[in-house]
């Protein structure tokens, strides 16, 4: 794969604005999402979780239906994560991640940077989650 196909996947796409609004999911349209794994998050394959969110298979902004065939569970994690990458972007990311995982166990360099960004990003968004939660309250 060559930079610039790795560049054009990763380019930032602009969005369409839909002028209908999403709306919430009644409780049984819930119930339906959820029994189609059983509660199973349709990303991870862990347990989706008290919390479960209902994911977009096709995207909202992409012009996504809001029918249940449309919806599959995910924990709240793997949705704060997938955001609504297309799937090119989805396997790229997945991709990336397989080397990551192979370069941290080896321990290579590459490795230890990423051990290193990752700290630092996860707590960044820790402190912003926390400082974001004192300045609501007060």
């Amino acid at each position: 794969m060559k930079d610039m196909h790795i560049q054009a996947i990763c380019a930032k796409r602009g969005r369409k604005k839909r002028r209908e609004r999403r709306g919430s999911l009644t409780p049984s349209v819930r119930k339906e999402i959820w029994r189609k794994t059983r509660g199973i998050c349709h990303v991870c394959g862990g347990s989706a979780g008290k919390r479960w969110q209902a994911d977009h298979v096709v995207p909202w902004h992409l012009g996504g239906s809001r029918t249940t065939d449309n919806y599959l569970p995910i924990c709240r994690e793997c949705n704060g994560l997938r955001w609504s990458h297309e799937p090119k972007v989805l396997r790229l990311i997945m991709r990336m991640g397989v080397y990551a995982k192979n370069a941290i166990r080896h321990n290579t360099t590459l490795g230890q940077e990423m051990m290193r960004e990752l700290r630092r990003r996860t707590g960044t968004n820790r402190k912003q989650r926390t400082s974001g939660t004192k300045r609501r309250a007060a």
